[in-house]
């Protein structure tokens, strides 16, 4: 079957960030609501509980990976039982694994209270608060959940998009009901598993009108299963060091300083992955397309597109750093107060942090998944999850937050990021590294000299309240983008881009 990559790719993009959209804005008010309503700390239970779930979702073993991995090639063949058989396979091990972390989430229980270092709500029974986020954790692998893999592979990952994102807004109505009316966190959390119980059977109702022909029956090739084994033995140390380097963090700052720390850290993490999200969206949009290519292009054409999407993905990187800089603090103490801001340093750290982790990202999420290099990554993973867990122990007593985030900045930049690079220029071009460490390099050359004169610019005028932020935001939109303009202008990649881009309208108008 052959896909027009770059509409497909579009669509997944634009629906992914319409629902992003979404989730971020009503997340925001209602984040708002909770502190005002009820106290930060709950705030950090959330955190809380949402990490150690996360860290029992690594059960799931990059299967999923594995078999959308496997599902390019039947797909691009139209070999129907083949992925019937896949599908069939996804589904059973779904079931299995629901029923794994049910069972480990419970196990989990009895030592809820040794995760929090000092008080947290006395009206709330942690306990009964964590087995609900557990359900919410479960129900999706019960359910339909294997079938959002099927449209991803199909390159239709719009659908899951509009599915998830009609379902978030009545969700999240919902809830700013529940806060606001009955001011009861336990109505707020139960909303989280019945929502996701009802995106399960939209997913499944959309997926037999969809593609009738599939009914998820049979089984998979030998030849499928022998790659899925080997790629999920990989896979599985993947997903537990990645999880362990993404979710550690907030529990070693529960446990050492409390859940108004997580809060507080929280709210900045909580625009570092709003912003991150658009781009793993722009990232995952192109994965199928970069999969299809890499069984119907030359290794010139391989490359080419390579280079003209780094080249855009390091103009967005510097572009949200910087904005990440000169706006984190005036948004903060405008939004929620000034009490709530951490200091400049770890400001600082988490923006190199954002910056380093987006460019890792486009390696990790484009070409390594898209090719399933798992086994040649695993073991900057395994050293990555070694080092940030030990660097968040030696470093938070006595540095508190910033010592957090140094940890997992040097752990993604320093050791991961280089790594990444060199897998990927070896299998997917048979070339030498060195031409993207010199590109790296002289975008961070690139990003400190924007950062700094944006950053001066800034605070040219001392403004207060809206008005300083408002101006901030006009700055970050204004020099950073126009300076990366002149850089790139006459760049053969951004020849290569805006080709891309009239194509695109062109078959829009065309409908």
């Amino acid at each position: 079957m052959k896909f027009d990559r770059t509409r497909n790719s579009a669509r997944t993009f634009i629906f992914g960030v319409i629902s992003k959209l979404i989730g971020i804005i009503f997340p925001f008010v209602i984040r708002t609501l909770i502190i005002s309503e009820l106290g930060a700390e709950y705030l950090g239970l959330s955190s809380l509980f949402t990490s150690v779930l996360q860290i029992l979702n690594v059960s799931e073993l990059g299967i999923s990976s594995a078999i959308s991995f496997c599902l390019y090639k039947p797909i691009a063949e139209d070999d129907l039982d083949e992925i019937n058989g896949l599908l069939a396979l996804l589904k059973k091990l779904y079931k299995c694994i629901g029923v794994f972390i049910l069972l480990a989430g419970f196990c989990v229980l009895p030592f809820l209270d040794k995760l929090i270092s000092g008080d947290y709500p006395k009206d709330i029974n942690i306990y009964l608060l964590y087995v609900i986020y557990l359900l919410n954790s479960t129900v999706s692998y019960l359910g339909y959940a294997y079938k959002t893999i099927l449209f991803e592979s199909y390159q239709e990952g719009y659908i899951n998009q509009k599915i998830q994102t009609i379902v978030d807004v009545v969700k999240y109505i919902v809830q700013i009901t529940v806060l606001v009316f009955l001011k009861n966190y336990y109505w707020f959390a139960v909303v989280l598993p019945i929502a996701s119980v009802v995106v399960n059977v939209i997913t499944n109702f959309v997926s037999r009108k969809k593609h009738p022909q599939i009914n998820a029956k049979g089984k998979a090739s030998k030849s499928a299963i022998s790659v899925i084994k080997k790629k999920v033995v990989f896979l599985m140390a993947h997903s537990f060091a990645a999880t362990l380097t993404n979710s550690v963090d907030n529990i070693v700052i529960s446990g050492s300083l409390g859940l108004l720390l997580i809060a507080k850290y929280g709210n900045y993490n909580y625009i570092f992955t709003a912003i991150t999200s658009f781009i793993v969206i722009a990232y995952r949009a192109l994965k199928p397309a970069i999969g299809n290519s890499i069984y119907v292009d030359t290794a010139e054409k391989k490359r080419t597109i390579f280079d003209s999407l780094f080249m855009a993905a390091q103009w967005i990187s510097i572009w949200c750093a910087i904005c990440l800089f000169c706006l984190y603090q005036p948004f903060i103490k405008l939004w929620i107060g000034e009490k709530y801001l951490l200091d400049s340093l770890t400001v600082l750290m988490i923006v190199l942090y954002f910056y380093g982790n987006s460019i890792k990202l486009f390696f990790s999420s484009t070409f390594i998944d898209a090719m399933g290099l798992w086994d040649k990554t695993l073991l900057r993973q395994i050293v990555v999850a070694i080092l940030n867990v030990i660097l968040d122990i030696a470093l938070v007593k006595q540095y508190g937050v910033a010592g957090i985030v140094f940890a997992s900045f040097f752990a993604t930049t320093i050791v991961a990021l280089p790594l990444d690079v060199i897998v990927t220029c070896k299998y997917a071009f048979d070339q030498k590294s060195s031409f993207v460490f010199i590109s790296i390099i002289k975008n961070f050359i690139i990003l400190l000299v924007i950062g700094v004169l944006t950053y001066s610019t800034c605070n040219i005028f001392e403004f207060s309240g809206v008005i300083q932020l408002v101006w901030n935001i006009a700055i970050c939109i204004i020099i950073p983008n126009l300076m990366l303009f002149l850089i790139y202008r006459k760049s053969k990649e951004m020849d290569f881009i805006v080709n891309k881009l009239k194509h695109l309208i062109a078959k829009t108008e065309e409908g």
